[in-house]
Order: C-alpha cells, then sequence, then structure tokens
C-alpha cells in the first residue's frame, strides 16, 4: 500500500491512529486529551469532553482507510475534523467536477492551491447551510487521486480551520509519486468552469 505522510502542530491536531494503535483507546485518547489541553490551556471539563469525543473518533476510524485528523482553531475554539484520502486511480473529468461543485444552497468558490508534494489542485468551498461551511481539495499527482475534505464547521471558523488545514496539506508525500499533475486534470480548467446546470449547487 502506498505510503502517505505529511507534518502537523501537536499544539493544535490529534491524528487517529485507526486501525494502526496499539493499546487501550481510551489511554491514547486520554493522553492526546492531555497533550493538547496543556498546550491549549483547556479546563479540566474541556479536556475530559475531548477524550471522550476522540474515543468516539478513534473507534470509527478503525475501520477507515482514510487519515483523520481533528483541528483545533484556538481563536474560535472549533474543532473541525478532516480526512485525508488517497485513491490509487484517476478520477475522471466528470467524478472530479462531482467531487469539487456538488449540490449547495449556493455555488461553491473554487481555487487553485498548489504544495509541493501534490502539485497543482483545486480547493473548493462550500456554504452547508445557513450556519456552517466546508472545504474540500483535490489533487491528482501522476496516477492517483488524493482528496481532503474538512467538516461542516461554523461560518465564522472555516477560513481559519482551512488555512490549518492547508498547512498540512502543504506537506503531504506520497511516496514514489511525482508532484506532477496527471493527464486529464486540468485544475485550471476546473476553477474557471461557470457553465454548469443550475442542479450543480441546488439542494
Amino acid at each position: 500500500m502506498t505510503e502517505v505522510g505529511f507534518d502537523y502542530d501537536r499544539a493544535t491536531t490529534v491524528v487517529l491512529p485507526g486501525a494502526a494503535l496499539v493499546g487501550d483507546p481510551a489511554a491514547w485518547a486520554a493522553t492526546a486529551a492531555d497533550e493538547l489541553a496543556d498546550a491549549q490551556g483547556l479546563s479540566d471539563d474541556d479536556r475530559r469532553t475531548l477524550a471522550r469525543a476522540l474515543i468516539r473518533a478513534q473507534q470509527s476510524a478503525v475501520s477507515d482507510l482514510s487519515t483523520n485528523v481533528l483541528l483545533h482553531d484556538p481563536g474560535s475554539g472549533t474543532w473541525a475534523p478532516l480526512r485525508l484520502t488517497l485513491l490509487e486511480r484517476q478520477l475522471d473529468e466528470d467524478e472530479q467536477r462531482e467531487y469539487l461543485w456538488p449540490p449547495a444552497i449556493l455555488p461553491p468558490q473554487v481555487r487553485l492551491l498548489e504544495t509541493r508534494g501534490l502539485g497543482l489542485g483545486c480547493s473548493s468551498t462550500l456554504l452547508a447551510d445557513g450556519d456552517r461551511g466546508s472545504v474540500r481539495w483535490l489533487f491528482m499527482p501522476s496516477g492517483v487521486t488524493f482528496f481532503a475534505a474538512m467538516a461542516p464547521v461554523p461560518s465564522a471558523a472555516v477560513i481559519p480551520c482551512a488555512v490549518a488545514a492547508e498547512d498540512i496539506l502543504t506537506t503531504v508525500r506520497i511516496d514514489g509519486v511525482a508532484p506532477q499533475a496527471a493527464e486529464g486534470f486540468d485544475a485550471r480548467r476546473l476553477i474557471e468552469r461557470t457553465d454548469l446546470d443550475d442542479r450543480a449547487w441546488r439542494v
């Protein structure tokens, strides 16, 4: 299986070990919660709440082939789940469009993002409802597809949480994969696409 690596700030980020966890999930969650709580000066109640949330998230992550990350934005106090997924094939153009332009109450904001390890890709910021937004990222280097998706968070926290997520994405490296866009992936064309049917952003 292709290995994906990345760097992150332990003061604001918890990476769920998923199936790789060795030992007691509760002990892991308590240690991870203590580390982040100490770094952020969280209360004892918040520390215990975080540990319980990590146990539940880890239970779900055990059967998930993606890498699951929990981001904390100290400014807003928001917790943002981030999911990183490697697919060892290329998406076709329709699949790319469907991922970046899903049904939403407003057209998504699609932008370019270039990283050293993944090359040129796209981010898509979506309004999930009147109060929450989410962000998706798509890269297709050398014949594989790398997705990232941030779960919906309060609208005011979307930008800082997305910045934290992109701090991680800029460090992603995939073993044996060069950061050159695969044939059939044109990031610039995707963000310039304005002729989509209205149904692409209606719920």
